[in-house]
């Protein structure tokens, strides 16, 4: 499982079919009407696709999720504290989701030298032209189900994340 920031979503497709095209992905995004236009952009790539979730059925989507994870054929692409924050927060469903499929779980991030911060909820950012990116990758997590409760793997995630932003 990939996971980074949902304002990083902009450049996470560019970002593996440059620098990881041997993989196969799988978006998971909202069933909502905001997530169409990542799920047409996603489904644009070769080696990607998306999953669908329900946007009002966290039970649903995160059965679907393990249940993908389980199947080890791709690499789920997820945004932790996506689709309406808060904003830098782990949600517990992606923990739960690496601990019953036991799926790695690997953090990434990236900057750039010169973007644009939309007025939104995450501040979603998208590069100018030109500027130089910076893309962080962090050691894979496993999360042990005989180790490490719910709140113990969203602190272990979060601080991955968080560290590949200084």
């Amino acid at each position: 499982m990939l996971i980074f920031w949902h304002n990083r979503l902009a450049m996470v497709a560019e970002i593996m079919s440059r620098h990881a095209p041997q993989f196969r992905y799988a978006a998971v995004i909202s069933n909502s009407r905001d997530g169409e236009v990542i799920a047409v952009l996603t489904n644009s790539y070769q080696q990607a696709r998306s999953i669908r979730v329900p946007h009002h059925a966290r039970s649903s989507a995160l059965q679907m999720i393990i249940r993908e994870l389980k199947k080890g054929q791709e690499v789920l692409v997820i945004t932790p504290d996506g689709p309406r924050g808060p904003l830098y927060e782990v949600k517990p469903g992606v923990v739960i989701a690496a601990r019953e499929s036991e799926a790695q779980v690997v953090p990434l991030s990236w900057t750039s030298s010169n973007c644009w911060e939309l007025a939104t909820w995450d501040n979603f950012m998208i590069p100018k032209p030109f500027s130089t990116i910076l893309v962080k990758i962090g050691m894979p997590i496993q999360i042990s189900k005989e180790i490490e409760g719910v709140a113990i793997g969203t602190k272990m995630l979060q601080k991955a994340l968080i560290d590949l932003e200084t």
